[in-house]
């Protein structure tokens, strides 16, 4: 995940987006430590701690306590900078936090919250662009699948500088994607498009990652593909995400040179990742086994790969149903709590401000010049209640209520005092 910076994109933003960029997330962190020391400059200040979240992602952190400060961090420095790329930024980074907790309704309307910063940003300079980019990964990740294909689009229309590692894994993921839900057909030029974004040596080690895996599945569905430069992946022997993916690409390589068993093999000792690596792993087994010959066994791989792939979708639909229901829940108590709250000031019985109103009100009001204060009741109001009995009375000091909102100014303000005694 990256972060916003300004359109100058030069200084220690863009030293922090080639930290980033190049996968050096513990450096950038060290980096936002150092300028939050130095500098005083808001829009800086503020677009360091947001580089400081996307680098908290980048390293696992974002579960952690220290994402959650860093999070009401930068919304202190974004008071003082309240442009809407940089607050889309933030809802993007608290949408995949919110992700990472199982809240897929407060993540999805995280999400649109950005995309509406993002749509009326008049600006659509640098900022806008990366931010759409962020988005489109948490959109991805919530299999919002169009919108994500959408947000990427619109970055990529606003020219700015390429981040061919987004790019490279969302095209990867809506691929394998396409292809683990039956449309291989759909899925090979996705994963054609993916592989020509190889350009090893360049300093972008996540899109030769992605590209590398897609030209080994590409193989492994039979496409006819040159293999003679080998594969791009970086020399990043201790990453687990490049591990991981090197290690499904082995596989791959083995079902295309006819070696199922071997690669069989590889997949018994292949960790997945995440969802979609852990679907790759039944869909390799399925091909694997269907090149041994294995037909009932490669019928039993396809069922535990589309139950593993729908099955995620089912638990997001479950998580986002269960979310949806909380927060009505919540919005319904904070409906109770707010109609309590104005009981407690409004008087039940007419509907104006009661005595503790008043109480409250009395110093704000004595502050202005020219105000008059006016009490007044009800003649004989106790003899009503005497002779006709309280349901009556209870509709005469109904009725003065009405006649004080129908007669007196909107601006003016009127309070049961007590009994039948009002306040003007």
């Amino acid at each position: 995940m990256t972060a916003t910076v300004n359109n100058s994109w030069r200084g220690p933003t863009a030293e922090l987006d080639r930290l980033l960029r190049s996968w050096q997330p513990v450096k950038a962190i060290r980096r936002v430590r150092e300028i939050l020391g130095d500098s005083k400059d808001r829009r800086l200040r503020a677009q360091s701690r947001l580089y400081g979240l996307a680098a908290l992602v980048n390293v696992g952190r974002i579960r952690s306590p220290e994402y959650e400060r860093a999070v009401e961090h930068a919304r202190d420095e974004l008071e003082a900078v309240p442009e809407p790329a940089l607050l889309a930024e933030l809802d993007v980074l608290r949408g995949a936090r919110a992700a990472a907790f199982d809240d897929v309704a407060g993540a999805v309307i995280l999400a649109a919250r950005a995309r509406h910063l993002l749509e009326a940003d008049p600006d659509r300079g640098m900022p806008s662009c990366l931010a759409w980019r962020d988005l489109a990964n948490l959109e991805n990740s919530l299999r919002m699948s169009d919108r994500a294909l959408d947000s990427n689009t619109r970055a990529d229309e606003l020219d700015c500088q390429p981040r061919q590692w987004q790019t490279a894994g969302l095209m990867l993921e809506t691929a394998l994607i396409k292809d683990q839900h039956g449309d291989t057909e759909g899925a090979i030029p996705l994963l054609e498009q993916t592989a020509a974004l190889r350009h090893p040596g360049s300093g972008q080690e996540m899109a030769d990652t992605y590209s590398g895996y897609a030209l080994a599945r590409l193989a492994a569905l039979g496409v006819d593909v040159d293999l003679s430069a080998g594969l791009p992946f970086p020399d990043r022997r201790g990453d687990p995400f490049t591990n991981g993916f090197r290690d499904l690409a082995r596989a791959c390589l083995r079902i295309h040179e006819g070696d199922p068993h071997r690669a069989l093999w590889i997949l018994d000792t292949v960790s997945p990742m995440d969802w979609i690596t852990g679907v790759e792993v039944f869909r390799l087994r399925s091909l694997a086994y269907a090149i041994a010959g294995e037909a009932t066994a490669a019928r039993a791989a396809e069922r535990d790969m589309f139950r593993a792939a729908t099955g995620d979708v089912r638990r997001l639909r479950e998580l986002a149903v269960t979310g949806a229901r909380a927060a009505q829940e919540r919005d319904a108590l904070v409906g109770l709590l707010r109609e309590r709250a104005d009981n407690a000031f409004t008087d039940t019985l007419t509907g104006l401000s009661n005595r503790r109103h008043f109480d409250l009100m009395w110093p704000e009001l004595a502050a202005h010049d020219g105000v008059i204060v006016g009490m007044l009741d009800l003649d004989d109001f106790k003899h009503v209640n005497t002779v006709h009995g309280h349901r009556v009375g209870d509709r005469v000091l109904r009725r003065a209520a009405r006649l004080l909102w129908e007669t007196l100014e909107p601006d003016a303000y009127f309070a049961r005092f007590g009994g039948d005694e009002f306040v003007v």
